[in-house]
């Protein structure tokens, strides 16, 4: 049997998100996509998310909040990589203390993110 992963893409900025949906559809994934944390956050405790790409600037709460409500209350762990423009050490430190696995900043380097979700499905 073949398993594909399902990643769950929660970022407000539409050209982006319909990009990373393009090209992780292209790699091989089931993706879905929010474009606001409440909503992410109801995908990612409702759904059947193995990754999550967060954006940590998003219309109705900071991603950094999105990460602990789904630390809190998810009833297993979704490796979480944050994807933003805010890429100071500030930034990347606090994002991991709110649950997030790892962080990728914008611009994108596609093929290291590829990396980095491998990385995190192959456990």
């Amino acid at each position: 049997m073949y398993y594909v992963a399902n990643i769950l893409v929660i970022e407000d900025d539409e050209m982006i998100r319909q990009l990373l949906l393009r090209r992780l559809g292209r790699a091989g994934y089931q993706v879905q996509a929010a474009s606001d944390g409440t909503t992410g956050v109801a995908l990612a405790l409702g759904g059947t998310a193995d990754l999550i790409l967060l954006d940590l600037r998003l219309p109705d709460m900071t991603g950094y909040e999105v990460a602990q409500r789904i630390r809190r209350d998810a009833k297993r762990k979704v490796p979480i990589i944050a994807v933003s423009a805010s890429c100071t050490e500030t930034d990347r430190d606090h994002a991991i203390e709110c649950g997030c696995n790892a962080f990728h900043p914008k611009p994108m380097d596609w093929g290291k993110l590829l990396e980095q979700i491998e990385k995190y499905l192959k456990g």
